[in-house]
């Protein structure tokens, strides 16, 4: 065991004594900073039948509505950065693209979930995050910490984010303009209506920058629709969007050629139909994307190198589940079709799809049992079962222990198979990751505060990674070795409401930590990605209000410690001044102005400042209960 492991298991004492302080009784949100009262929520992630926070047998984190509009960011991958458990490494600031991992896990192994949609992109991981929504789309997001194949299949190999989108509940009408540092800035409207069973919200965002440093600058626009029909157990779901991206790539892939460039467009289009009986729960979804990407080694010669790559998903799920005396039972089936046509890669078609089941059942007065698998076959790769096993105790009210074991697996993406370029080459002979993963932990909410304690440790069998040739500078893809990853992750939370901080008003306050430790043989080898992952990461975070005036001002304090021994703090802030239906929003980000590489060869920004304002109409929403429709 490293030093700094033994160190860390002998200040465990000290760890579980703040934990208890900060944690009499019920908490606001576990892991992530900011969040109200979960104890009643329905968490859609954990379990394919849905659950309550309190029943759940597994890690699960949720940022709510509420800590979405209170962080100074404006994009997904930044609001993930506030989460201990999770590393995020932006090669561009503001969504231009970001690698989001779990656990220590690779970007390859994370799965990103829209409305229960499995944004997989077989091209690159790189493009998970290139959503055709903004962060004002999103009601919640909800973090399975850990593997999910057993639930979800394929890719949910450190675990799943899920994306859930808002609804109009009324008339609305909101409008935000904003300016910042290094020539940023940023519009965006959004227009809510409904009617009877029928709600509609439609949005458009743009952003712009000349960029930091010198080949760095970007524009994103992206444009939604969700429409939604709710009627008496009934309820139809449809959405579409698109985003398009082109920024400046300096060294986001080598940093041999500073002149690259890229430019991505993602269309998206769902539509799911669900049925909520006395005991059954019907749902069927179906979904397209399609992904444009034009990468240029250097902007200013396309000749020398470009790749055009357009790639197609179409996936369709059907899923059923009965409440019964015995517990109750899930079980299910998808389907899909993935498409690559590429200048680089070359021309491919697989067709996958699989079958689940899953269980969940009391045992005596306070413990539960779910056990469940998923068989998923591809067919260029053949056929796996992926099963796991969970169990709860229900310890004291509000206190639960819970344990899981579960394996996974990911397939190689098209890049890491066929990608050619003079910086990189991918290897057609790679197999498959795989990966057994054992947790256990505990978890208290109360009245006032909660905590959450987690142990993990994953062992994963040929991790794919880029490793570097040297000779020839080139990056080759490989079945790099066997890592065993262990680890520990910490939340706290105090619900401060009526307390007061140097004379000034709370309203929330959180404290997260993680920490890993990688045993690996690389033989020597310079890895890319699998051998770069964080050591330590805590979040604090506080909100509060100014006196008698009406304004919340947020902030959070992170410290992040690299395997490698890089080490920064950063400083985020967000101050919000309502008057009337207006808004005037002061965020900054790094405003220690601190230098530091998130991952690969890109540095990450300096200090950003920016200043917004908002406004926001809406009327009041109709009584569909009264009207015999079901609202929810």
């Amino acid at each position: 065991m490293k030093p700094n492991a033994s160190r860390l298991l002998c200040s465990l004492p000290r760890l579980l004594l703040v934990a208890g302080l900060l944690a009499s009784p019920a908490l606001a949100e576990e892991g992530q900073p900011l969040a109200s009262s979960l104890a009643e929520q329905v968490v859609v992630t954990a379990r394919r039948a849905p659950t309550t926070f309190e029943e759940v047998t597994r890690r699960v984190v949720v940022i709510d509505r509420q800590a979405i509009e209170a962080a100074p960011v404006e994009d997904l991958a930044g609001l993930l950065e506030y989460v201990a458990g999770i590393d995020v490494r932006q090669r561009g600031p503001r969504g231009v693209q970001a690698d989001v991992s779990i656990r220590g896990a690779t970007f390859e192994q994370t799965l990103l979930v829209l409305d229960g949609v499995k944004m997989i992109d077989p091209q690159t991981g790189h493009f998970s995050f290139d959503l055709p929504i903004s962060l004002d789309d999103i009601e919640r997001v909800e973090i399975l910490a850990g593997p999910g194949s057993r639930l979800y299949g394929p890719n949910a190999f450190g675990g799943v984010i899920n994306v859930i989108t808002r609804r109009a509940t009324g008339a609305e009408i909101d409008l935000e303009g904003a300016a910042g540092s290094f020539t940023t800035r940023r519009a965006r409207a959004s227009l809510g209506a409904s009617r009877g069973a029928w709600s509609h919200r439609v949005l458009g965002e743009r952003n712009r920058s000349g960029g930091w440093r010198e080949n760095s600058d970007y524009r994103v626009e992206t444009v939604s629709l969700r429409s939604r029909w709710a009627r008496e157990g009934n309820e139809l779901r449809l959405a579409a969007g698109r985003t398009t991206k082109a920024f400046g790539a300096r060294d986001f892939y080598t940093d041999r050629f500073p002149r690259q460039w890229e430019a991505t467009a993602t269309d998206f289009a769902s539509a799911a139909f669900e049925r909520n009986a006395d005991r059954w729960r019907l749902q069927a979804t179906g979904s397209y994307r399609a992904h444009d990407d034009e990468f240029l080694l250097d902007r200013d010669d396309p000749g020398f190198y470009r790749n055009l790559t357009r790639s197609k998903v179409l996936a369709a799920e059907i899923h059923a589940s009965r409440r019964g005396a015995h517990g109750v039972t899930s079980m299910g089936a998808e389907w899909g079709i993935d498409r690559l046509d590429s200048s680089s890669l070359g021309d491919h078609r697989r067709a996958r799809g699989g079958l689940y089941v899953e269980h969940e059942a009391a045992v005596g007065q306070r413990g539960s049992i779910v056990l469940g698998g998923f068989a998923y076959r591809y067919s260029d790769w053949g056929s796996k079962l992926w099963p796991g096993l969970e169990a709860g105790y229900r310890l004291a009210p509000g206190t639960r222990l819970y344990a899981s074991v579960e394996r996974a697996f990911r397939v190689p993406t098209y890049t890491e198979l066929y990608y050619a370029s003079p910086a990189n080459r991918g290897n057609p002979e790679l197999q498959p990751e795989t990966a057994l993963t054992y947790e256990a932990g505990v978890r208290h909410r109360g009245r006032t505060g909660s905590f959450d304690l987690a142990f993990f440790a994953r062992d994963a069998r040929r991790v794919i990674d880029w490793v570097l040739d040297e000779p020839s500078g080139v990056w080759q893809a490989m079945n790099l070795t066997d890592l065993r990853t262990v680890g520990l992750e910490w939340s706290g939370s105090l619900s401060v409401a009526g307390r007061r901080l140097a004379g000034l008003p709370l309203e929330a306050a959180s404290l997260s930590y993680t920490w890993l430790d990688v045993d690996k043989n690389a033989f020597g080898r310079t890895s890319r990605y699998a051998l770069d992952h964080l050591e330590h990461k805590a979040v604090a975070a506080l909100r509060h209000r100014w006196g008698a005036l009406p304004i919340t001002q947020s902030w959070s304090l992170r410290w992040e410690r690299r395997v490698a021994g890089q080490s920064v703090v950063l400083l985020d802030a967000r101050a919000a001044w309502p008057v009337g239906r207006m808004e005037l929003v002061l965020a900054g980000t790094n405003l220690l102005d601190r230098e530091y590489i998130e991952g690969g060869f890109v540095p990450a920004p300096g200090r950003y400042i920016e200043l917004g304002l908002r406004w926001r109409a809406a009327s009041a929403p109709r009584d569909h209960a009264a009207e015999g429709r079901d609202g929810r």
